[in-house]
């Protein structure tokens, strides 16, 4: 036999994945991820096992501690306690939207807004009379 005869080796030929074959692959790893996803997503979050209600019991329960403190209180506390004490308690509603209703926690941050801007309003006009004290030389602090 020649050599021109001799049958060459041929390599095979893989199998190609045919078009379904990819579309449904790719269906199947979707529906795993979007599946995996939820399964970790429903065995984080939290269950209502009546825990929410526990918490909203020791939430009410600190904000009833606070007002009997606020009330047995010998001195009248200053302005800045008394805002302090405020924002306390709308910060604790603020941040139990669980325990409220939405009209609680709408009255809470308004209260807060109003007090933080009031706070922020007594700090400019405090460094407004500091400038203008420096300005006119009455003040030692410049």
């Amino acid at each position: 036999m020649s050599e021109a005869n001799k049958a060459k080796p041929t390599l095979a030929r893989p199998a190609s994945v045919s078009r379904s074959a990819k579309i449904a692959l790719s269906i199947v790893s979707l529906f795993a991820a979007v599946s995996g996803g939820f399964l970790l997503g429903h065995a984080t979050a939290a269950g209502d096992d009546g825990s929410t209600a526990m918490q909203c019991a020791e939430v009410k329960q600190t904000l009833a501690t606070l007002s009997k403190e606020k009330e047995a209180a010998i001195t009248e506390p200053s302005q800045a306690d008394q805002t302090q004490q405020t924002l306390t308690v709308m910060n604790i509603v603020l941040q139990n939207p669980d325990c409220f209703s939405t009209e609680t926690r709408a009255t809470a941050q308004t209260a807060k807004d109003q007090i933080e801007t009031n706070a922020n309003n007594a700090a400019v006009w405090g460094a407004a009379d500091k400038i203008a004290g420096c300005a006119a030389g009455t003040s030692f602090n410049c």
